[in-house]
């Protein structure tokens, strides 16, 4: 199988079914940036500056680009949201 026919690896947890037709490379590179936030407000350490604008990105209702990466990913905001809040962060969910 070549990369241009490899379906997008989305963490189950978050897919919600469904997509649109898009630009493959738009969509990976979509993908591959919400997917590096999330790992971002996980993964880094606590005091991370990183950690905290990846978070403060990832909270952002209004953020079209994020809108954007959520639909093209079919990742469920609110899963994200509730699983950061697990990590330690007060979200007020």
């Amino acid at each position: 199988m070549s990369n241009r026919t490899k379906p997008i690896v989305v963490d189950p947890q978050y897919n919600v079914g469904g997509g649109r037709d898009f630009a493959w490379a738009e969509a990976r590179v979509l993908t591959a940036i919400l997917n590096q936030a999330i790992h971002d407000a996980l993964d880094e350490p606590l005091d991370s500056e990183l950690k905290y604008e990846a978070t403060e990105w990832l909270c952002d209702e209004d953020n079209k680009l994020l809108q954007l990466c959520l639909f093209i990913a079919n990742m469920d905001h609110n899963r994200i949201l509730a699983k950061i809040a697990r990590h330690g962060w007060n979200l007020n969910l």
